[in-house]
C-alpha cells in the first residue's frame, strides 16, 4: 500500500526563501534517485511567508524508511535545521479508488 506524508512546517521569520530553494533541491533529487518516492510537492500558503507544506508518496512503508534512512535526508535536515521553528508530520495511508 502506498503511503503519504504531510508535512507542515513553520519556518523562521526570514527564512522563507531559502527554505524553498533547498526544498526544491530536495525534492529534485528524492524523484530522480529515489525509485519508491513516487510525488514530492513542495507547497507555499499564498498569504503566509512563513509557513511551508510537502506532500509526498512512496510505493511502500519500506520506501519511506529508506527515503527517512538515506544519506541525503540527513543532509537537507541539517541544512534546513535552523530555518524551520516547528514540524508536523501526518503519515497517511493512500486509499485506491
Amino acid at each position: 500500500m502506498a503511503v503519504a506524508l504531510i508535512v507542515e512546517m513553520t519556518l523562521k521569520p526570514g527564512m522563507g526563501e531559502a527554505f524553498v530553494k533547498r526544498l526544491r533541491q530536495h525534492a529534485a533529487h528524492c524523484l530522480a534517485q529515489e525509485p519508491g518516492c513516487l510525488r514530492f510537492d513542495a507547497l507555499v500558503p499564498q498569504e503566509g511567508a512563513d509557513l511551508a507544506f510537502i506532500y509526498e508518496v512512496y510505493a511502500d512503508a519500506a520506501a519511506l524508511e529508506a527515503h527517512w534512512a538515506s544519506a541525503h535526508m540527513q543532509v537537507y535536515r541539517a541544512d534546513v535545521a535552523e530555518m524551520v521553528a516547528d514540524r508536523r508530520v501526518s503519515r497517511c495511508n493512500v486509499m485506491a479508488d
